[in-house]
């Protein structure tokens, strides 16, 4: 048997994570989470998820931040990000692309564009 990828979920948000969860685990994903930026941080170190669903808006280290952050470590310059996020707005879409994130997904999201 193989292992499955993991994906790193960051939201302060337990609702969201839990869909978020529920979505990854349904199309064969090992979940892990994080509710802040700090322990997603940690969490990238120790478990080497293979995608990162991230929010915005968090105490502590935000969303941006660690998007930054991933992007400026060799180790994790190509980790795909996805920011699912409440932040609609055009200049928080540019900035997450601008600081290297993938895809910007805006919450409430369709669960067929999050898949």
């Amino acid at each position: 048997m193989t292992a499955k990828e993991k994906i790193l979920v960051v939201d302060d948000d337990k609702f969201n994570v839990t869909l978020m969860r529920e979505l990854c685990e349904n199309a064969g994903y090992d979940v892990v989470e994080a509710h802040d930026g700090s322990a997603a941080m940690e969490l990238v170190d120790s478990e080497k998820p293979a995608l990162l669903l991230l929010d915005i808006m968090m105490g502590g280290k935000n969303g941006f931040e660690v998007c930054r952050e991933l992007r400026q470590d060799e180790e994790t310059a190509n980790l795909p990000i996805i920011i699912v996020t409440a932040l609609d707005d055009l200049e928080s879409k540019m900035k997450g692309i601008e600081l290297g994130a993938d895809d910007y997904v805006t919450k409430p999201f369709r669960l067929f564009e999050l898949q």
